[in-house]
């Protein structure tokens, strides 16, 4: 069969990309605003065009086949390099003299970032950042495909084909009840990474080295305790400095 890719358009890499990342055709239909139908229809139409299934359907989602892995590859650079296009003409109207590509987790992003990237902003306006919201796992990720300039994320995922550095130290707390029985202790545990097929999880990226797999980590956490008489009856571990400051607009709890 004769492989046509003439009338390839980037909406249809960009629905490829979104199928791949959710690992659903719906989940790329919401992310690409079409319907599932349509984009079910646009995947078929594209696969018959190549001539090879892009990806395989089961019960429970899609999964890239092969061909569909090096059609990923492809799709992601060639929308990287359309996107670098048209932010460098954006930034030769605006002054902008470079970029730099940020990943990081949602626990940098809530703590620590906002204070830190105010000040570098301030003190370069030609410099655009790009920052984006990923897990731990994808930013490691990202690093080691060259989609990212820095990342930051949680030190047991560090990877061999990567430098890093410390940034900041995270303090968990653990919300409970007045009258829970772990109410003002100091709490220790120990998490032990998850393994499937015999093997423990960790991160892999194409082309680069599979991050280190995450070793045993000690927790520590003070147990902060919720007051009044809405208090909820679970527990909830969050960043300290989330105990210490509510939601915006919430009833402020007492925290000990």
């Amino acid at each position: 069969m004769t492989t046509s890719l003439s009338q390839l358009d980037l909406a249809a890499l960009r629905l490829i990309l979104s199928v791949a990342q959710t690992g659903r055709i719906s989940g790329g239909a919401l992310i690409s605003h079409l319907s599932v139908a349509a984009a079910s229809k646009r995947i078929s139409d594209l696969e018959a065009r190549l001539g090879y299934p892009l990806f395989d359907r089961h019960a429970r989602g899609v999964v890239a086949t092969a061909a569909g892995e090096r059609v990923i590859a492809y799709a992601r650079e060639v929308i990287g390099l359309t996107e670098d296009l048209q932010n460098d003409l954006s930034d030769e109207t605006q002054g902008v003299e470079g970029s730099v590509r940020l990943f990081a987790n949602s626990s940098a992003i809530v703590q620590f970032l906002p204070a830190d990237l105010s000040g570098f902003l301030a003190g370069n306006r030609s410099i655009r950042l790009e920052l984006s919201e990923h897990t731990s796992r994808d930013v490691v990720d990202a690093l080691l495909t060259e989609r990212s300039d820095l990342g930051i994320f949680e030190a047991g995922f560090a990877s061999p084909g990567i430098h890093s550095v410390s940034y900041r130290r995270d303090q968990l707390a653990l919300i409970v009840p007045v009258c829970h029985p772990l109410a003002g202790a100091q709490l220790r545990c120990r998490v032990q990474p998850r393994r499937r097929r015999g093997r423990r999880e960790c991160c892999s990226a194409q082309g680069g080295r599979p991050a280190r797999p995450a070793g045993p980590t000690d927790l520590r956490a003070p147990v902060r305790c919720l007051g009044g008489t809405d208090a909820p009856a679970g527990v909830a571990a969050v960043a300290a400095t989330v105990a210490r400051h509510p939601t915006p607009g919430a009833a402020p709890p007492e925290v000990r």
